[in-house]
């Protein structure tokens, strides 16, 4: 019955997509699957509610920590942050190295704001404008785009993807960002060395195109310091987030330092008013210049309801599957798969299942979580095995999403960027965590062998 209440929602999701019908409404559909297969299992609709609640609970440090994100991210776009760390950024860009200062600029963005779309919106859109300037490929642009966009997913202290698998693991989020930033290590190296490659493949010509390309950096920071009063002091909201990370300060306290030094600097800097700063941290920000508000608007806590409402969703059916015992024969057929093979191997397999049927990140977060935390086992203790969990669901969860066509974890960059599914096969750093990953358990598995 647990295979035809999963395949039922399944179908649902699958449909539903195709019809584009509305994400939240459709997990809505399915926790009424859930709760008609806890009824028929013999639970009370009045015990499967306290069930959703229990697994709710565990959404309200996330979604405050989510609106509180999408405060700072309206607040760093209308102080003019966001912009000067774009128009600095712009003037780093190599010719002959294109691609891989696109995965770097969009990688340190998305690590300061830790939000893919974010950084799709902003840094990654530029990066499309000057390589079309350059006349580069614009699959190869976008894939150095969504590479870089996702890295801050997992390893970011602001990155709600990374606060929830803290939340469903019960770890720390600033022990999770080291182990993150060790085990990302060599995709990340081998994925550089792969945009050099192709960059260099790839520049036949662009020197012809440099009069070009330099005309185009102007224009951008010329339109950005029309709109903004640019000055080095509005790197202060990002540095504040650097440094305060560095001492494991709070991600409560951090983000609200930050979003205090970026409203005092829309105020002093750019000559905003008390009420038209609330109203932006509110609703977010909105540029009158149609160029400016296509690369920044946006934010705001509004912004961030109905990921907030998804997350809430999502732990309802982390309660159910937990108090109705949903998940046990399907853990136990993972747990026979990581007892021939390694336990990420498992993990990942149940990423790729569940994204597919999820279509987004958050969803899948929860239920791999459920599915495999019985069966990952660190150094013998159980803090080991919770800081083994999270590795593994976030060097396989994360990135994994944005490689399935039909989640939105694909669907919405790939529209923002203007591109096709070409661009997904060259985000090499997507495929090469877990790849890596892969690669590392296995010899680790091997050494126990022999």
């Amino acid at each position: 019955m647990e295979f035809i209440a999963f395949g039922t929602f399944g179908a649902i999701l699958v449909v539903g997509m195709l019809w584009g019908a509305p994400l939240i409404v459709l997990l809505l559909l399915g926790l009424v699957v859930f709760l008609a297969y806890g009824i028929w299992r013999g639970f009370s609709f009045r015990e499967l509610l306290k069930l959703s609640l229990k697994g709710m609970g565990l959404a309200k440090n996330v979604a405050i920590v989510m609106l509180m994100i999408g405060s700072l991210s309206a607040l760093w776009r209308s102080c003019g942050t966001i912009a000067f760390i774009v128009s600095a950024s712009l003037n780093f860009v190599s010719l002959e190295f294109f691609l891989p200062a696109v995965f770097m600029l969009n990688l340190l963005m998305s690590v300061l704001t830790g939000t893919s779309f974010g950084t799709i919106a902003t840094m990654g859109i530029i990066s499309m404008s000057l390589g079309s300037a350059l006349g580069a490929d614009s699959a190869y642009t976008a894939g150095a785009v969504l590479s870089g966009a996702y890295f801050g997913d997992r390893c970011s202290p602001i990155s709600t993807s990374a606060i929830l698998v803290a939340e469903v693991t019960e770890t720390k989020l600033y022990k999770n960002i080291v182990i993150m930033c060790k085990t990302g290590l060599a995709a990340f190296v081998v994925s550089l060395a792969l945009y050099f490659v192709l960059s260099f493949y790839s520049s036949e010509g662009v020197y012809q195109k440099m009069v070009e390309h330099q005309a185009e950096l102007t224009s951008v920071q010329n339109l950005f310091s029309a709109h903004f009063t640019m000055n080095g002091v509005l790197l202060l909201p990002a540095l504040s987030i650097i440094v305060m990370s560095v001492f494991r300060v709070n991600v409560k306290v951090t983000m609200m330092v930050s979003i205090g030094i970026a409203g005092i600097l829309c105020a002093v800097l750019q000559g905003m008013g008390f009420v038209e700063i609330l109203k932006i941290t509110f609703f977010g920000f909105e540029c009158n210049n149609k160029t400016i508000g296509s690369m920044l608007n946006g934010g705001g806590m509004f912004s961030m309801i109905k990921l907030s409402a998804v997350v809430c969703i999502a732990l309802c059916y982390a309660g159910i599957f937990r108090g109705t015992h949903m998940l046990v024969k399907i853990s136990t057929t993972l747990s026979q798969l990581a007892q021939r093979t390694t336990p990420f191997t498992s993990v990942l397999v149940t990423a790729i299942i569940t994204n597919m049927f999820a279509c987004n990140q958050t969803l899948s977060i929860s239920l791999t979580s459920e599915l495999c935390g019985d069966f990952v086992k660190g150094k013998d203790t159980p803090s080991a095995n919770k800081y083994k969990l999270a590795q593994f669901i976030e060097n396989s969860c994360i990135t994994i999403a944005p490689l399935i066509p039909w989640s939105i974890a694909c669907i919405i960059p790939l529209e923002m960027l203007q591109v096709d599914f070409k661009p997904v096969l060259f985000a090499f750093f997507l495929y090469l965590l877990p790849l890596t990953q892969l690669i590392a358990d296995g010899l680790q598995n091997l050494k126990k062998i022999i």
